[in-house]
């Protein structure tokens, strides 16, 4: 069954990573970085392939699940490569590549939901809002509570 059917996409990932670092490994860890994107992409196919045959979800309604993550990944690469390419052409240090980029990406993807307000999330990321702030709140209450317990009567 469904066991089975996700046992045999993970030995076809585990297969493309060791195979496509051995066929890679002549051209580095650049190589190697492709290699292993294109088992994660083929092993996400292959996954998302099984996930719409168990439930019966049409590929329209996966591909508009997935927008907004790709409209924020892209903002998120685009931002990440125009950095990193300019820390790297003024010769910074490599760490600092990373620290900058890094951030550079992640203020730009809050700034890019918080002007959208948070519509660019779509209808999941509203309801992963929605939960976050929920949990947020019970968690706040329950440690005010603790922190101030109610007087006592005498």
């Amino acid at each position: 069954g469904v066991v089975v059917d996700m046992a045999w996409r993970h030995v076809v990932y585990a297969v493309l990573v060791v195979g496509g670092a051995w066929f890679a490994h002549p051209y580095g860890i650049d190589g190697i970085s492709v290699a292993v994107l294109v088992a994660v992409a083929v092993t996400f196919v292959l996954f998302t392939h099984l996930g719409m045959r168990i439930t019966g979800l049409p590929m329209a309604e996966v591909a508009l699940a997935h927008l907004p993550a790709i409209v924020l990944a892209a903002v998120a690469g685009g931002v990440t490569w125009l950095v990193a390419a300019s820390a790297r052409a003024a010769a910074w240090p490599a760490v600092a590549v990373l620290a900058i980029a890094a951030a550079a990406a992640g203020l730009a993807m809050a700034l890019l939901v918080v002007a959208t307000r948070w519509r660019i999330l779509g209808p999941d990321g509203e309801w992963w809002r929605l939960a976050a702030v929920g949990y947020i709140s019970r968690r706040a209450g329950r440690r005010r509570k603790a922190h101030n317990p109610s007087p006592r009567e005498p």
